[in-house]
């Protein structure tokens, strides 16, 4: 199934699986996270993101941490949907999840289909995530995160779009695969360069007409 396809599918589906969670679900207790709180994983229960931000990670042999991927509303995550070991979930935001079990994704056919098709917009997020991590440069690399991340949590407000979500510069050096001092230097330069605005609240802004590419040779 193409990719533009896939996202077409996952908009149209996530207002169905909303309805479907107030409709069925408001029985059961939304389980409210923190930013930055670590979310429980376990084997026989999948989380949706009713609202908010989730980080998806893994420990490196080193004991640093590797962001895998980004859930954002209406997406389902969970250990029983990764082969990765370990495996951690953690908030970008005040975030509220629905817990489900297993048996209760089976025997719905739209919790079944809305799965189905999250799961491949992840495989998408992922495939984007691995395509960045080989570009040379770190400038690149980091502007196609942002990209990314636009696509997951950019709102437009007026002619801008605003990123829903404050990632530390850390979070941001770990999924471009460079250092947090770097990515302090290239943020900097990319408002310098008029494509990005960070306001007083530390949210990241794309003006309307700022650059589509970086221009910063040599980092």
């Amino acid at each position: 199934m193409p990719k533009m396809i896939r996202s077409t599918l996952a908009s149209s589906t996530d207002l169905e699986l909303r309805r479907l969670l107030e409709a069925q679900y408001r029985s059961q207790n939304l389980e409210s996270f923190r930013t930055n709180q670590t979310i429980p994983l376990q084997p026989d229960r999948l989380w949706v993101v009713y609202r908010g931000a989730v980080a998806l990670e893994t420990l490196l042999p080193d004991g640093s941490e590797a962001i895998l991927g980004f859930a954002s509303t209406g997406t389902f995550f969970g250990q029983v949907l990764s082969a990765v070991n370990p495996y951690r979930a953690s908030a970008l935001a005040p975030t509220d999840l629905l817990p489900l079990s297993i048996d209760q994704v089976q025997r719905s056919p739209i919790l079944a289909r809305n799965l189905l098709i999250h799961a491949l917009r992840r495989l998408d997020q992922a495939s984007d995530l691995k395509s960045l991590l080989t570009l040379k440069r770190a400038d690149e690399r980091l502007w196609q995160l942002l990209q990314l991340l636009d696509r997951e949590f950019g709102q437009p407000l007026g002619s801008a779009r605003r990123l829903n979500l404050r990632l530390t510069h850390r979070q941001l050096a770990s999924a471009a695969q460079t250092t947090r001092v770097t990515v302090t230097r290239l943020l900097q330069l990319f408002q310098a360069q008029g494509r990005i605005e960070i306001d007083a609240d530390r949210h990241l802004w794309f003006p309307a007409g700022g650059k589509n590419s970086p221009d910063a040779r040599g980092l």
